[in-house]
């Protein structure tokens, strides 16, 4: 279900996107200096759709980093869990393993 809400999200965006990104080929102006102390060599002119890929890709960069970042508890967690978990089992396999050569014995007797 999770899947499909995002392809119902992702499909039209990515559409609209694509139509923005084919009509708007003209060259715009990137100033990379926001004070303009530097000169000419801080500017760049690319394709408007080049600039709009570059920040689209920026920001799913930045946002899965983000998400990841703040998920990091949540993963410690699961790590601590699984390793309680392992040691658990264990100790249940080591009990049924004594429990069984107890029942053997009685069973010799």
């Amino acid at each position: 279900m999770k899947g499909i809400i995002k392809a119902i999200v992702f499909v039209p965006f990515a559409l609209v996107f694509l139509v923005f990104a084919v009509s708007n080929r003209a060259d715009v102006s990137v100033v990379l200096d926001p004070f303009g102390v530097t000169g000419q060599w801080a500017q760049v002119s690319v394709p408007l759709f080049l600039v709009m890929i570059a920040a689209a890709l920026l920001g799913v960069l930045v946002g899965g980093a983000g998400a990841w970042w703040a998920q990091r508890k949540a993963r410690e967690r699961v790590r601590i869990a699984q390793r309680e978990v392992d040691s658990l089992r264990q100790e249940l396999d080591r009990l049924r393993r004594a429990s069984d050569e107890a029942a053997a014995i009685s069973m010799i007797k």
